[in-house]
């Protein structure tokens, strides 16, 4: 996804999960602890300084009406390895 906007990759990636464009979030929560996958033991990420990275999570209803989507910019938590990634970071 090398060369596209924070915007144009949260636009993708909200499409991509069935997420209507222009969808508003039910819930936005801008503090949320970056953690490593749970496969990888969940373990609190932190930054170069030994203090907590957080992250951005947003909740949305998939149109389904059963299912809630977590779109979550975790592009801080990457900066702090080898090969840090050059742009926006997100999965749902």
């Amino acid at each position: 996804m090398d060369g596209r906007t924070f915007e144009e990759q949260k636009a993708r990636a909200l499409r991509e999960a069935g997420i209507p464009e222009g969808a508003v979030p039910l819930a936005v929560d801008d503090y949320v602890p970056a953690t490593t996958p749970e496969r990888q033991g969940a373990e609190q990420s932190m930054g170069e300084d030994h203090q907590p990275i957080h992250c951005t999570e947003e909740v949305h209803e998939h149109p389904n009406g059963e299912d809630l989507m977590v779109f979550q910019d975790h592009w801080s938590g990457h900066q702090k390895r080898e090969n840090p990634v050059a742009g926006p970071c997100m999965s749902m």
